[in-house]
């Protein structure tokens, strides 16, 4: 409908008596919504290689998108929590609840922390690090974009072996993150004061790549 941006698909309030079913819509949902947190990161990532602002605050408001489908999934889980449920079917519940919680907080970080971040590095017109410094730090959102889809899979079909794959990713985003830091330790200029604030913004988009695998 006109001035609606987007509305659930599998939310069947029809479902909603019986448990399994609709645990399994709100699967469907969660998924759907991950996709759209996939696709916010594609095109955040395009337009930051772009180095174009529009781009990004397009991309950027795709959060919303997640936001409004958010808000959609935690009422019909609720309506779900106040039905009988197995135990089984209260340990999905659980999960689906902290699923949805993450991917929302994970949209949230590019939505506002790295598009600040973005913003603030291009109108510095800092002058761009070195070679293997981008290549380090695109193989990191890679690495991370590679984990977010994986838990998305995992968490929308119940995927183990794609679940578990993103737990065997931790130690290779931790010594990327790592190697980052270290390189950018030891050339610190002090008497520099436009590098000291580049390395600073490149250390936090760093860090918040970090704190997206971590969700």
């Amino acid at each position: 409908p006109e001035g609606v941006i987007i509305e659930p698909e599998f939310l069947d309030e029809a479902a909603l008596s019986v448990p399994s079913v609709a645990l399994e819509n709100a699967r469907l949902e969660i998924h759907r919504a991950g996709t759209i947190t996939l696709d916010m990161m594609d095109a955040l990532n395009k337009a930051i290689v772009q180095r174009d602002v529009q781009k990004i605050d397009e991309a950027a408001r795709r959060d919303d998108e997640v936001d409004i489908l958010e808000a959609d999934i935690m009422k019909y889980l609720g309506h779900i929590r106040q039905t009988m449920l197995t135990e089984d079917e209260s340990r999905d519940h659980q999960a689906l609840v902290t699923a949805m919680t993450n991917l929302e907080s994970l949209a949230g970080i590019m939505e506002s922390d790295m598009v600040g971040v973005v913003k603030t590095y291009m109108k510095g017109e800092y002058q761009p690090g070195s070679k293997e410094t981008q290549e380090m730090v695109q193989g990191l959102w890679q690495v991370v974009h590679d984990a977010v889809q994986l838990a998305v899979q995992a968490v929308g079909k119940n995927d183990q072996r794609a679940a578990q794959e993103v737990l065997l990713m931790k130690d290779k985003v931790r010594e990327l993150a790592d190697r980052l830091f270290e390189r950018h330790a030891t050339r610190l200029r002090a008497d520099d004061p436009k590098y000291l604030e580049r390395v600073r913004l490149l250390m936090t988009f760093i860090e918040q790549l970090r704190h997206m695998y971590t969700l």
